[in-house]
């Protein structure tokens, strides 16, 4: 192949090497390793020798036994990639705030860059987070659109006409969504003042909360199905046993376990592991070794894909892992908070927020719930 061409020979076993390492590093699998190395040759054969190339240029070469996400990363890796392609987060954004005031959209625009990127006093919000807060925002803003030209001209009485109108779901997303923006717009000197502070209570106050309920005992079979595979025990048992939600469960780090002490970090708070949990996390260690034995992903769950880098599971993974047909992960988290809080005797809602890391309202409105539904 390309007898000869030192320089083409040469470039390929620099990328090679690039791409030895990071398989090193992130435990590729032999399979990845093969559909990267062809990869490369392809990239190889149609492109000059040591000069950046285009991610687009990349992509084309995308086909049975390749992986051109992979190709990339080497390439960035090696400071080698010119990443030519469109922002689809950027166009989206776009898209979703077309048609609103030319400044208008331009201030929403700079507000939702700052929600993804943070920066100053304002924490980076996740993909999920940021697009919500631009869709909650947006028809409101096609209103303002009609009669202003820009958001520094929305009066405390706009906001308050918006909050009051009907709306799907319990509209305190438009509350946050819109104080987020106008708090923006203000502390960037877009606007004079924020129109969302000192709003009526009775449009901010959280609406009144489900009550809680605890599990149908007629779905507690299917949970001893989740046993056959270690992924879906562990995820069981850190909802059912620990209360947990599906994220702070895809964001445990081995660094979090303390398996000889007994002791799992879980955000800023020490758990015990007793021996169920204990043998639930020895099973799915052993697992994990012995299907992803070079991985150096830090999270305990893995997937086939995050195994090959250095980032979480996501909440849908999450879900899905757990194996169950018609029982949700919530609501084992919801019946052993309120078994947690009937196994007291009496109400004590300091016991389950310290137990659970709750809010001390939820922990009360758990409270409340466990001892009126077991007196009904």
């Amino acid at each position: 192949m390309w007898a000869g061409d030192e320089p083409r020979l040469a470039w390929l076993a620099y990328l090679s090497e690039a791409a030895e390492r990071l398989a090193e590093a992130e435990g590729w699998s032999s399979d990845l390793r093969y559909q990267v190395a062809q990869t490369l040759q392809a990239l190889v054969a149609g492109t000059l020798p040591g000069l950046a190339v285009k991610a687009s240029d990349v992509d084309r070469l995308r086909g049975r036994g390749r992986n051109v996400t992979r190709a990339r990363q080497v390439l960035r890796f090696l400071d080698l990639l010119d990443d030519d392609r469109p922002d689809r987060a950027d166009a989206w954004l776009r898209e979703r705030t077309k048609g609103l005031a030319p400044a208008i959209q331009m201030e929403i625009i700079a507000w939702a860059q700052a929600l993804r990127s943070g920066g100053g006093r304002m924490r980076a919000k996740s993909d999920l987070t940021w697009r919500h807060y631009v869709a909650d925002v947006v028809d409101a803003a096609h209103q303002w659109s009609e009669r202003y030209g820009s958001l520094r001209e929305v009066t405390r009485d706009d906001v308050i006409t918006v909050l009051s109108a009907p709306r799907p779901g319990d509209g305190h997303n438009l509350v946050t969504a819109l104080r987020s923006l106008f708090s923006f717009l203000k502390r960037d000197r877009r606007a004079f003042r924020n129109p969302t502070s000192r709003l009526p209570r009775r449009l901010t106050r959280r609406p009144v909360a489900s009550i809680p309920q605890p599990l149908d005992r007629s779905v507690m079979d299917e949970i001893g199905v989740a046993r056959e595979s270690p992924t879906a025990w562990l995820v069981v048992v850190l909802a059912a046993h620990h209360a947990l939600t599906p994220n702070p469960i895809r964001l445990l780090r081995l660094e979090h376990l303390d398996l000889t002490g007994r002791r799992m970090q879980v955000a800023d708070q020490a758990r015990f592991i007793d021996d169920l949990t204990l043998t639930a996390l020895i099973d799915y260690l052993a697992y994990r070794q012995t299907r992803w034995p070079r991985t150096a992903n830090p999270h305990l769950l893995l997937s086939q894909q995050t195994a090959h880098h250095d980032g979480p599971t996501s909440r849908w993974w999450v879900r899905h892992a757990a194996r169950l047909r018609s029982a949700t992960l919530d609501a084992l988290r919801c019946d052993r908070i309120l078994e947690e809080a009937l196994a007291q005797g009496h109400r004590d809602p300091l016991h389950i927020a310290a137990t659970f890391g709750l809010h001390p309202d939820t922990a009360q409105r758990y409270a409340d719930a466990a001892f009126d539904t077991a007196r009904a």
